[in-house]
């Protein structure tokens, strides 16, 4: 990237590089969201601060070895990125931040300051804002017995032409299947995805798994990687966090806040309300994490609609182009259930460019259970080429 040369603007002193790790679920990212950040940036930059966001969506928000892949390709790309403010001294900043969702509020006497998960308690446990994760385990145990009672037949091609084929008639041959494809020695119901049983715990618990494996791996930990986690509650757009990293205000709490005061001044009061009721999208979305506002993106060139909260549900990631892998258990799962229960039959499959979205195509049609969604639902995937739309200002509502 060349160096940013703006008028009126002062010479940039630092580059914050900030990903956000949030939920496939429809309603995670609203237009009033969008607009917050487009001015944080702007406030940023006029003190000489030049924020790079970014936005994977991954169910559950579950920090899976695939997931952190995906985020250290990410991360290096964007370095590559910056090469040349790096080159002459320029500091960049790393941060990941991992944004949970579910009903919760502080616990009587707590005020938020301790960024501790003990501060937190859910409010309702049959909510409809919760995240529908608490059900992974519900949903991989309805996917396995719809396998054994169709008997599906499963064919899978290497990439070297040697093809397997597993006809499913009982566990074993779910196992098997599991075994050579998934790396998984065991059924689909037992043990490869779970439900989150307390909203808090899990977002505090995926920080330390993402931590260990920045911190035992090559490169990034020289490079002072910051994670923060959180917890948002639609219903009232708090943002919780449970990282314990009490130093640490970021450039995303400031957004959350600026959000909120927005709300409070009529912006998105409509988008506010649809977060609040059970989501029902209109289509599902595979995206490149670099692709900008990736759901206003999906909605604006495939239905030509204004993007509104609860539209899209989300499936993201900066390793979704790599054909030759098979997809994690919790975006199989993500999958299934958008394909499933919220009856998503469009799927907007967006990359920067053909061979992105092709790649990503083929990602999903060499997976023997991806496909298999595909054909017994009649999945239409949808290509698009772009790099993502601007955000759109939300409005002033009555």
């Amino acid at each position: 990237m060349a160096l940013e040369k703006e008028q009126d603007q002062p010479p940039v002193r630092k580059i914050e590089i900030h990903i956000v790790v949030g939920c496939s679920d429809a309603r995670d990212i609203p237009p009033v969201f969008n607009a917050a950040r487009e001015l944080e940036i702007k406030t940023q930059r006029s003190r000489g601060i030049l924020v790079d966001f970014q936005h994977d969506s991954v169910a559950g928000v579950f920090v899976t070895s695939d997931v952190e892949a995906s985020l250290r390709k990410l991360i290096m790309a964007r370095l590559d990125y910056f090469c040349t403010y790096a080159k002459i001294g320029i500091p960049i900043e790393i941060f990941v931040h991992l944004v949970d969702h579910g009903d919760v509020r502080l616990k009587r006497g707590a005020d938020g300051s301790q960024f501790s998960l003990h501060e937190i308690e859910v409010a309702d446990e049959h909510s409809p804002t919760n995240c529908g994760m608490r059900h992974a385990e519900e949903v991989a145990q309805e996917l396995e017995a719809e396998l054994l009672e169709k008997q599906v037949d499963f064919l899978f091609t290497e990439l070297n032409g040697r093809r397997r084929h597993w006809q499913i008639r009982d566990g074993n041959d779910i196992r098997a299947m599991m075994k050579h494809v998934y790396e998984h020695d065991g059924l689909i119901a037992a043990g490869w995805v779970h439900s989150i049983t307390d909203f808090g715990r899990h977002a505090a618990e995926q920080k330390a798994i993402l931590r260990h494996a920045i911190d035992t791996g090559p490169y990034l930990r020289l490079h002072g990687l910051m994670i923060t986690a959180g917890v948002q509650n639609f219903k009232d757009n708090t943002y919780y966090r449970v990282d314990e990293n009490t130093h640490l205000l970021t450039f995303l709490d400031k957004v959350y806040e600026r959000m909120r005061e927005m709300i409070k001044n009529g912006w998105g009061n409509r988008d506010t309300e649809a977060r609040k009721e059970k989501q029902t999208p209109l289509i599902g979305s595979f995206h490149i994490s670099e692709i900008s506002n990736a759901r206003q993106t999906a909605i604006t060139l495939f239905k030509g609609k204004d993007f509104k909260a609860a539209q899209v549900f989300a499936i993201g990631g900066r390793l979704l182009t790599e054909y030759y892998r098979p997809f994690g258990g919790y975006k199989i799962m993500s999958f299934y259930y958008g394909v499933r229960h919220l009856g998503l039959k469009d799927w907007i499959v967006i990359g920067r460019n053909q061979s992105e979205v092709n790649m990503i195509i083929a990602r999903i049609k060499n997976d023997p259970l991806m496909d298999y969604i595909c054909k017994a639902y009649s999945v239409n995937l949808v290509p698009i080429v772009s790099e993502g739309v601007p955000a759109q200002e939300p409005g002033i509502e009555e």
